[in-house]
């Protein structure tokens, strides 16, 4: 018999041979529903759902002040179209119109776009 089983059967004969005060074994259980009520209280879905959410509000505008311009690709920056006699709004109309084909064309047709586009402006 290991370790282990030998101190398990000790200590449970030792326990069955020990008297408890039925107030004790009252307090006893009501401490131990207190704990459990308290311990189904602090729901660790509810932690994860408010890290979750945080971290979204965090990164989505990051991201998005992070992201490259699809103007950028054709032009290389607002400083180029500046020099060329263009504006900082007629940039922005160009991206938005950038934008707009790329979510109604498939990314082959988008990367096909693109390069037309890019030859135009050589």
């Amino acid at each position: 018999m290991s370790i282990d089983k030998k101190l398990r059967e000790e200590l449970r004969q030792a326990a069955d041979s020990m008297y408890c005060p039925p107030d004790l074994h009252g307090r006893v259980q009501t401490s131990y529903q207190h704990y459990l009520n308290e311990k189904r209280g602090r729901s660790p879905m509810k932690k994860r759902m408010l890290a979750g959410i945080a971290a979204v509000a965090i990164l989505i505008p990051s991201a998005a002040f992070a992201a490259s311009y699809l103007a950028d690709d054709i032009f290389g920056s607002t400083k180029t179209i500046e020099q060329h006699g263009g504006s900082q709004e007629e940039y922005q109309q160009i991206e938005g119109m950038l934008q707009t084909a790329k979510g109604k064309l498939t990314e082959e047709e988008f990367k096909e776009y693109m390069e037309l586009k890019a030859e135009d402006h050589r």
